[in-house]
């Protein structure tokens, strides 16, 4: 919808700088096309994603609000010094 206004703006030579849309048109595809095809910078609010890995409850987003949830490994490892010898 956004490309047919914009093709009718180009032709009578009335592009703007910005368009200011609403959720419903700020999608990669649109945001992308229209700067790239008439160099306008599309604004408005960005959809929230739908996929089901951010409706999941588990993952990454869960780790980091388990608080049980350690980010140190489990097991000492040598620490690395400037005068180790490069053969180890």
């Amino acid at each position: 919808m956004t490309d047919t206004i914009h093709h009718g703006l180009a032709e009578r030579n009335l592009l703007p700088a910005e368009h200011f849309v609403d959720s419903g048109y700020t999608k990669a595809r649109v945001l992308v096309s229209a700067h790239r095809d008439y160099d306008i910078e599309t604004v408005g609010p960005v959809q929230a994603t739908a996929a089901w890995q951010a409706k999941a409850d588990d993952g990454f987003a869960q780790a980091k609000k388990d608080s049980r949830v350690s980010s140190q490994p489990s097991r000492s490892f040598p620490q690395w010094t400037s005068d180790s010898s490069s053969s180890g």
